[in-house]
């Protein structure tokens, strides 16, 4: 993770003295998103009594982009992204065992954009902060508490691909997909001596432990603002700050 943080410190450092040269410009936005989440753990993948289902997840946020030029930037992104995963045994006479978990975050990303032809590419780390874990069993399907058998924080890897759908002046409107998995276990140690995320199964404990990894896979919509930029004036070498009309 450190490394990921290092890479992306160093492109805006890059960024940013092109930019004395070349100008840069900013932005800010806001950014939603829907589709899939699951959370992978091979022990419960290789279980054939227990199945996983893809489940729903989205998120909700904002963003601020710093670039130079028309085709390379930053965007700091902000996000509150909320995921689940649903279990169900094979077998009918477990099934008021079956079980879902959800999960919440708060999501701070440092994304690296590359965009020309209407197209952009970006990608970089994240820092997700837990703000719940809760499961319902459909047994009795009342929501448990289960932030304590989860880790506070999760570092992970975003990768995103989309373009633009409509453009005028200085507000644009972008579709696209991001990708989003988690770098580390998201069990924390009480979480591994209570086997979540699967206490329900018929082969818990497993013979060796597995960790678990959250993966989600969003179509993403993003709303932006153009905020103005630095140019050299034909009378002057220094930069000057403009706002967009």
């Amino acid at each position: 993770m450190k490394k990921l943080f290092t890479v992306a410190f160093l492109l805006f450092a890059t960024l940013h003295l092109s930019a004395q040269k070349v100008g840069f410009w900013f932005d800010t936005g806001l950014k939603a998103g829907a589709g899939l989440s699951l959370l992978q753990n091979n022990n419960i993948f290789s279980d054939r009594d227990y199945e996983m289902f893809l489940s729903t997840g989205y998120s909700l946020g904002g963003k601020v982009g710093i670039f130079y030029g028309y085709n390379h930037g930053i965007n700091i992104d902000a996000m509150y992204t909320h995921g689940s995963q649903k279990y169900e045994f094979v077998h009918g006479e477990n099934k008021n065992a079956n079980h879902k978990i959800s999960w919440s975050t708060t999501d701070v990303a440092l994304l690296y954009r590359m965009q020309k032809a209407s197209v952009y590419v970006e990608l970089g780390p994240q820092m997700s902060f837990v703000n719940g874990v809760t499961q319902t069993i459909q047994a009795d399907n009342q929501p448990t508490d289960l932030k304590k058998y989860f880790n506070e924080q999760l570092p992970s890897a975003v990768f995103g691909v989309g373009g633009y759908v409509f453009s005028t002046g200085t507000f644009t409107l972008m579709f696209g997909m991001r990708a989003i998995y988690g770098l580390t276990d998201m069990i924390s140690n009480e979480g591994k001596s209570a086997n979540y995320p699967n206490p329900l199964g018929t082969k818990v404990p497993y013979e060796s432990y597995a960790e678990t990894h959250p993966l989600q896979l969003l179509f993403m919509f993003e709303a932006n603002y153009g905020i103005g930029y630095f140019a050299k004036t034909t009378c002057s070498d220094r930069m000057t700050f403009f706002r967009f009309n």
